[in-house]
């Protein structure tokens, strides 16, 4: 028996500190896959969470601006070496209007923000909008021209059907007002 106790004490912590995916903490509230029931951002807090995509259960988060601000969100992958790629991200305004929505048409998602220039993908932005790439992720700055919510929807694409662990975004985000 205790020998069997070892060999999961080794697993465990190999599973811990390996970086593959399978263990990671979260602090973001869950269910969270609406606008009714989207998490709070405190500005300047992050928080960690992810995104499934064989569950297709979105992440939504949100956070109050005042008229004439600019909401900064920062979405990066928690494991430092994935990226967003294959995640979708969609912000919306005080009245549910889309500001901001990136996404890609077609299998090859590895390429949606880095290649905009190609047929497949699409991004809708209104004017103001600015999106940066990031290590391991992307800084989206929209200005609010109306006081009110903010919400941060992230979607995750299938990537590999051979990996399920690619399938999963371990994110953390950071969500300012300047």
């Amino acid at each position: 028996m205790e020998r069997v106790n070892r060999i999961c004490f080794i697993l465990c912590a190999g599973l811990w500190t390996s970086g593959c995916g399978l263990i990671y903490l979260d602090n973001v509230p869950e269910p969270n896959h609406d606008f009714a029931s989207a998490a709070p951002l405190t500005p300047g807090v992050q928080v960690k969470g992810r995104v499934k995509a064989l569950k297709r259960k979105p992440a939504f988060l949100k956070i109050n601006s005042e008229a004439g601000k600019t909401v900064v969100f920062r979405a990066q992958d928690r494991r430092e070496y994935f990226s967003s790629r294959c995640t979708k991200f969609t912000v919306f305004g005080p009245n549910q209007e889309i500001l901001y929505e990136d996404w890609e048409v077609g299998r090859n998602c590895n390429v949606a923000r880095e290649r905009p220039d190609l047929p497949n993908i699409k991004v809708k932005k209104v004017e103001g909008v600015v999106i940066k790439e990031i290590d391991y992720g992307l800084e989206l700055r929209v200005p609010a021209r109306t006081a009110g919510t903010y919400f941060l929807r992230i979607d995750k694409r299938t990537y590999s059907s051979a990996a399920p662990w690619a399938n999963t975004w371990h994110y953390k985000l950071t969500a300012t007002i300047e």
